[in-house]
């Protein structure tokens, strides 16, 4: 925010060593209290943006800051005319510059020749005194522009806010429409549960029932557990539409999933952290805890009706905490790797990430780097030593090179990063941990949580081609 006026009528008072005063032959003087950096000066017809105040025999003439609309001490587009009398303070403003602050004083007898300014209770012999502050300098076209953007600005605002509160209200009658059919639903499985005698359904904080009908043994499921378990699903009338155990239906075989990870529906993960292993029972989902107001698919051609409660039979058979599970997995796997290393006498080098490597050729000169492109030869075996994979074995159908960009996710992590230690002309045993291999989905013929060797060879490598700039 820029000073006030009364500062510059201030500063004007107090020495200023780069002040300069000019009289004009009308009798005006005006100094500047500080000069600007602009260049252009205003031609008859501009608009100076800027901040004007007059005063005489200590009373206020004009004060701009009484006709702007966009804050106290805000500028003021004024348009530049012809001077049409000696005190018309319109004869220094064409002698302005952007930046420029100036104390204008025009003699008071000049000044009141146009008969409609004078005023009452004025000093005679005392000037006008103009305080000015300019802050820009526009031609009509350009502040026409400006004008017209400023007013597209405002109109595009009032569009959003208009599109806004619009879909703040539509908002507001879907949460007015939910919490309906939510009163509605919850009404409808109180009395469910007092026609069918079920006094051991309770509703959880969400709103979802848990019928608990045996506890299982050990701690309550949370979020971040594996949870391994079959489940029958039925609409609330009775109608079963999906099962693991009834082999009338498709994958009939327990299902796992970690909960707290959306891998399902909402009321089936709260609900399952009521159970523990070995648990039974039975869990009551609104429907928008189940599928909400969209039909569901189960079949072809048949789709559960839009806003369905929905039932769940659930038994839960196992369940582990994953980041446990993994830890221990990473243990037990090291420790297999370590005594596999030790029985086959080999000196094998651990990396951070629980890669061992065995060199048994060292290569000459550089290792290659993330987006080399580089070829190689290997032999994929599990740790007895079975072969399943080769390209220089016959027994294998791809007996050539492989190639392929370092560091790009072509290939398991472990061959990214192990590849990475070896020179041209290295061969070497890489030995991976689950992790940093096929994980705990396997692939192909490799199971999961396999621990897998590889005996490589880097052939060659092709430093990557730098992007141009």
């Amino acid at each position: 925010m820029q000073k006030t006026l009364l500062v510059f009528l201030l500063a004007f008072l107090v020495k200023e060593t780069n002040a300069q005063s000019v009289k004009m032959a009308s009798g005006i003087e005006y100094r500047y209290v500080k000069k600007g950096t602009g260049k252009q000066t205003a031609n008859v017809g501009d608009f100076m943006t800027m901040i004007i105040k007059s005063t005489c025999s200590g009373q206020v003439l004009f004060d701009s800051k009484n006709i702007n609309k966009t804050g106290k001490n805000a500028p003021v587009n004024f348009p530049v005319q012809k001077p049409t009398y000696n005190g018309d303070v319109n004869a220094v403003l064409r002698y302005l510059h952007a930046g420029d602050s100036v104390v204008v004083k025009i003699p008071q007898d000049s000044f009141y020749r146009v008969p409609q300014a004078q005023r009452k209770n004025l000093v005679a012999g005392e000037p006008i005194i103009y305080t000015i502050g300019v802050y820009n300098i526009y031609t009509a076209a350009q502040l026409k522009k400006i004008q017209a953007d400023y007013d597209k600005a405002v109109a595009d605002n009032a569009k959003q806010q208009a599109a806004f509160k619009k879909q703040q209200a539509a908002q507001l009658v879907l949460q007015k429409q939910q919490a309906a059919l939510d009163k509605k639903q919850d009404l409808e499985l109180t009395a469910y549960f007092k026609t069918n005698n079920i006094t051991n359904a309770k509703k959880i904080a969400s709103g979802v029932y848990v019928q608990v009908d045996n506890e299982g043994t050990g701690e309550n499921i949370k979020a971040g557990n594996e949870v391994e378990f079959n489940y029958e699903k039925f609409l609330l009338a009775g109608r079963k539409f999906e099962s693991t155990i009834d082999s009338a239906f498709m994958n009939v075989k327990p299902l796992k999933a970690t909960l707290g990870q959306r891998q399902l529906i909402q009321g089936l993960d709260e609900g399952l952290q009521n159970f523990k292993i070995g648990g039974k029972g039975k869990i009551f989902m609104p429907s928008k805890f189940a599928f909400g107001s969209m039909k569901y698919p189960v079949r072809q051609n048949d789709t559960l009706p839009a806003n369905s409660i929905i039932q769940v039979n659930v038994e839960v058979l196992n369940a582990v905490d994953v980041v446990q599970a993994a830890k221990q997995l990473v243990e037990k796997e090291d420790a297999t790797i370590q005594a596999y290393l030790k029985a086959n006498n080999l000196n094998g080098i651990k990396t951070k990430t629980g890669l061992y490597y065995v060199i048994t050729q060292e290569g000459t000169g550089a290792n290659p780097a993330v987006g080399d492109e580089v070829n190689m030869n290997y032999t994929g075996m599990y740790l007895d030593g079975n072969k399943f994979d080769s390209n220089v074995d016959s027994a294998f159908s791809h007996m050539q090179p492989l190639i392929f960009p370092l560091g790009q996710g072509s290939v398991i992590q472990g061959w990214d990063e192990g590849i990475q230690l070896l020179k041209k002309g290295t061969k070497a045993k890489f030995i991976l941990p689950s992790a940093i291999a096929y994980g705990k989905y396997g692939s192909g013929k490799i199971p999961a949580d396999t621990i897998l060797q590889f005996d490589v060879e880097l052939l060659d490598f092709k430093k990557a081609i730098a992007p141009k700039k």
